[in-house]
Protein backbone atom coordinates (compact mmCIF):
# COMPACT_ATOMS: atom_id res chain seq x y z
CA UNK A 1 0.00 0.00 0.00
CA UNK A 2 1.18 3.01 -0.59
CA UNK A 3 1.63 6.06 1.70
CA UNK A 4 -0.68 9.00 1.72
CA UNK A 5 1.46 12.88 0.18
CA UNK A 6 1.23 15.16 4.02
CA UNK A 7 -1.50 18.02 3.33
CA UNK A 8 -0.39 20.87 0.94
CA UNK A 9 2.28 19.11 -0.65
CA UNK A 10 4.40 21.09 -3.18
CA UNK A 11 5.77 19.35 -6.54
CA UNK A 12 8.99 18.41 -5.04
CA UNK A 13 7.49 16.46 -2.51
CA UNK A 14 8.24 18.69 0.57
CA UNK A 15 5.33 19.82 2.54
CA UNK A 16 4.78 23.70 3.59
CA UNK A 17 2.99 24.69 6.08
CA UNK A 18 0.20 26.60 6.27
CA UNK A 19 1.15 29.86 7.65
CA UNK A 20 4.77 30.23 6.59
CA UNK A 21 5.58 33.85 5.97
CA UNK A 22 2.46 35.18 8.38
CA UNK A 23 3.81 37.71 10.55
CA UNK A 24 1.22 36.92 13.17
CA UNK A 25 1.80 33.28 13.21
CA UNK A 26 2.13 31.99 17.05
CA UNK A 27 1.41 35.43 18.31
CA UNK A 28 -0.66 34.67 21.24
CA UNK A 29 -4.27 36.10 21.94
CA UNK A 30 -3.72 38.82 24.07
CA UNK A 31 -2.28 40.72 21.11
CA UNK A 32 -5.74 41.01 19.53
CA UNK A 33 -6.53 43.05 22.27
CA UNK A 34 -4.09 45.42 22.35
CA UNK A 35 -4.41 46.42 18.70
CA UNK A 36 -8.03 46.85 19.56
CA UNK A 37 -7.70 49.30 22.53
CA UNK A 38 -4.88 50.68 20.27
CA UNK A 39 -7.53 51.50 17.52
CA UNK A 40 -9.90 52.66 20.07
CA UNK A 41 -7.54 54.45 22.07
CA UNK A 42 -5.18 56.55 19.05
CA UNK A 43 -8.29 57.47 16.65
CA UNK A 44 -5.38 57.32 13.84
CA UNK A 45 -6.46 57.25 10.50
CA UNK A 46 -4.33 54.38 9.43
CA UNK A 47 -4.77 52.34 12.30
CA UNK A 48 -9.07 52.66 11.61
CA UNK A 49 -8.44 50.70 7.85
CA UNK A 50 -6.70 48.03 9.62
CA UNK A 51 -9.55 44.77 10.85
CA UNK A 52 -10.36 44.94 14.48
CA UNK A 53 -12.26 41.46 13.88
CA UNK A 54 -10.31 38.60 15.53
CA UNK A 55 -10.06 36.60 12.58
CA UNK A 56 -9.26 39.36 10.73
CA UNK A 57 -6.33 40.43 12.57
CA UNK A 58 -4.69 37.02 12.76
CA UNK A 59 -5.03 36.89 9.27
CA UNK A 60 -3.84 40.27 8.18
CA UNK A 61 -0.16 39.20 8.08
CA UNK A 62 -0.79 36.72 5.50
CA UNK A 63 0.36 37.24 1.68
CA UNK A 64 -1.62 36.12 -1.01
CA UNK A 65 1.56 33.98 -2.75
CA UNK A 66 2.35 32.44 0.56
CA UNK A 67 -0.69 30.34 0.45
CA UNK A 68 -0.21 27.14 -1.94
CA UNK A 69 -2.06 25.08 -2.90
CA UNK A 70 -4.97 27.43 -3.52
CA UNK A 71 -8.08 25.95 -3.24
CA UNK A 72 -10.55 25.86 -6.38
CA UNK A 73 -13.94 26.60 -6.02
CA UNK A 74 -16.99 27.39 -7.76
CA UNK A 75 -20.01 29.33 -7.54
CA UNK A 76 -23.94 28.67 -8.98
CA UNK A 77 -26.28 30.73 -10.54
CA UNK A 78 -29.52 30.91 -8.05
CA UNK A 79 -32.10 29.13 -9.75
CA UNK A 80 -35.56 29.90 -10.63
CA UNK A 81 -38.07 26.99 -8.84
CA UNK A 82 -38.70 27.05 -5.37
CA UNK A 83 -36.10 25.09 -3.41
CA UNK A 84 -38.29 24.00 -0.41
CA UNK A 85 -39.47 20.82 -2.58
CA UNK A 86 -37.88 17.25 -2.21
CA UNK A 87 -37.95 17.20 -5.91
CA UNK A 88 -35.43 20.41 -6.23
CA UNK A 89 -33.22 19.77 -2.82
CA UNK A 90 -32.46 16.24 -4.97
CA UNK A 91 -31.72 18.12 -7.97
CA UNK A 92 -29.38 20.62 -5.78
CA UNK A 93 -27.74 17.84 -4.03
CA UNK A 94 -26.69 16.04 -7.61
CA UNK A 95 -25.69 19.23 -8.71
CA UNK A 96 -23.43 20.09 -6.50
CA UNK A 97 -22.21 16.69 -6.35
CA UNK A 98 -21.52 16.76 -9.76
CA UNK A 99 -19.69 20.23 -9.83
CA UNK A 100 -17.42 19.04 -7.18
CA UNK A 101 -15.89 16.34 -8.65
CA UNK A 102 -15.45 18.57 -11.82
CA UNK A 103 -13.93 21.18 -10.01
CA UNK A 104 -11.97 19.22 -7.27
CA UNK A 105 -11.86 15.15 -7.96
CA UNK A 106 -12.09 13.31 -5.11
CA UNK A 107 -13.09 15.90 -3.02
CA UNK A 108 -16.44 14.57 -0.58
CA UNK A 109 -19.16 17.21 -1.44
CA UNK A 110 -20.60 19.47 1.09
CA UNK A 111 -24.17 21.69 0.90
CA UNK A 112 -24.75 24.21 3.15
CA UNK A 113 -28.56 25.05 3.85
CA UNK A 114 -30.68 26.53 6.80
CA UNK A 115 -32.92 24.82 8.92
CA UNK A 116 -36.20 23.86 6.48
CA UNK A 117 -34.04 23.21 3.71
CA UNK A 118 -31.75 21.20 6.16
CA UNK A 119 -34.85 19.14 6.92
CA UNK A 120 -35.49 18.17 3.66
CA UNK A 121 -32.00 17.55 2.21
CA UNK A 122 -31.59 14.76 5.03
CA UNK A 123 -35.29 13.34 4.06
CA UNK A 124 -33.64 13.25 0.62
CA UNK A 125 -30.52 11.34 1.88
CA UNK A 126 -32.68 8.90 4.07
CA UNK A 127 -34.86 8.30 0.99
CA UNK A 128 -32.56 8.06 -1.64
CA UNK A 129 -29.39 6.23 0.45
CA UNK A 130 -27.42 4.89 -3.27
CA UNK A 131 -28.20 8.50 -5.34
CA UNK A 132 -27.84 11.20 -2.66
CA UNK A 133 -26.70 9.23 0.89
CA UNK A 134 -24.63 10.04 3.97
CA UNK A 135 -22.01 8.47 2.78
CA UNK A 136 -21.44 10.41 -1.08
CA UNK A 137 -22.83 13.68 0.08
CA UNK A 138 -22.28 15.78 3.64
CA UNK A 139 -25.31 17.86 4.52
CA UNK A 140 -24.76 20.78 7.13
CA UNK A 141 -26.84 22.98 8.66
CA UNK A 142 -26.63 26.76 8.26
CA UNK A 143 -24.60 28.73 10.65
CA UNK A 144 -27.46 31.02 11.47
CA UNK A 145 -29.10 28.18 12.82
CA UNK A 146 -26.13 26.95 15.04
CA UNK A 147 -25.65 30.65 16.00
CA UNK A 148 -29.41 31.02 17.24
CA UNK A 149 -29.07 27.79 18.91
CA UNK A 150 -25.85 28.73 20.80
CA UNK A 151 -27.27 32.01 22.07
CA UNK A 152 -30.49 30.07 23.18
CA UNK A 153 -28.13 27.89 24.93
CA UNK A 154 -26.05 30.94 26.62
CA UNK A 155 -29.93 32.50 27.74
CA UNK A 156 -30.61 29.40 29.48
CA UNK A 157 -27.44 29.83 31.45
CA UNK A 158 -27.95 33.30 32.17
CA UNK A 159 -31.45 33.26 33.23
CA UNK A 160 -31.95 34.39 36.61
CA UNK A 161 -28.63 35.96 36.89
CA UNK A 162 -29.96 39.51 36.65
CA UNK A 163 -27.85 40.03 33.04
CA UNK A 164 -31.31 41.21 31.22
CA UNK A 165 -31.99 43.40 34.25
CA UNK A 166 -29.04 45.05 33.52
CA UNK A 167 -29.60 46.57 30.59
CA UNK A 168 -32.80 47.45 31.71
CA UNK A 169 -31.67 49.82 34.12
CA UNK A 170 -29.09 50.89 32.46
CA UNK A 171 -31.77 52.53 29.66
CA UNK A 172 -29.68 50.34 27.13
CA UNK A 173 -32.97 48.20 26.55
CA UNK A 174 -36.41 48.28 27.66
CA UNK A 175 -37.66 45.74 29.70
CA UNK A 176 -39.18 43.81 27.30
CA UNK A 177 -36.02 43.56 24.70
CA UNK A 178 -33.11 43.00 27.68
CA UNK A 179 -35.63 39.81 28.74
CA UNK A 180 -35.79 38.58 24.68
CA UNK A 181 -31.74 38.62 24.86
CA UNK A 182 -32.31 35.77 26.70
CA UNK A 183 -33.99 33.52 24.27
CA UNK A 184 -31.65 34.32 21.54
CA UNK A 185 -34.05 34.53 19.02
CA UNK A 186 -32.71 37.76 17.65
CA UNK A 187 -29.27 37.29 16.24
CA UNK A 188 -27.89 40.62 15.82
CA UNK A 189 -29.48 42.29 18.67
CA UNK A 190 -28.42 39.22 20.73
CA UNK A 191 -24.54 39.29 19.27
CA UNK A 192 -23.75 43.16 20.21
CA UNK A 193 -24.24 43.12 24.01
CA UNK A 194 -22.85 39.38 24.38
CA UNK A 195 -19.52 40.33 22.38
CA UNK A 196 -19.30 43.83 23.68
CA UNK A 197 -18.13 42.96 27.26
CA UNK A 198 -14.63 40.89 26.46
CA UNK A 199 -12.93 43.53 24.70
CA UNK A 200 -14.67 46.05 27.38
CA UNK A 201 -13.29 44.21 30.38
CA UNK A 202 -9.87 45.06 29.30
CA UNK A 203 -10.27 48.40 29.94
Amino acid sequence: MGVDPPPLTLEDGAARPAFTGNTRAGVPDEAWLDHLQTVLIEKDGILQDTPVTYSGFFSHGQRKEDVRPRATVGVFPVFYEKASSMAMQKHSMLVVMKATEFVNPGQVPVIVADCPLYTLQKKCQWKFPDEVGESKIVCFMGFLHIEMMSQECGGKLLAGSGWDRMFALAKIFNTGVAASLLSGKHVKRHGMPTSLPLPGSMF
